[in-house]
């Protein structure tokens, strides 16, 4: 983590009680450790952060 920039911009929140999973809220699919992604893999990801650094 880097203060005042967005490089490792990452949360981790610990809530005070359960989610209620909707069509609008969903958990995410996070890879193993072990995962192994060949050249050619189709993959996704979204995010609020910068999408480039000057």
């Amino acid at each position: 983590y880097v203060p005042n920039q967005f490089l490792n911009d990452i949360a981790l929140l610990r809530l005070s009680e359960p989610v209620n999973f909707t069509n609008y809220i969903s958990p995410i699919c996070l890879a193993a450790n072990d995962s192994v992604f060949h050249d050619g893999t189709t993959c996704w990801t979204t995010g609020w952060g910068e999408t480039s650094f000057v």
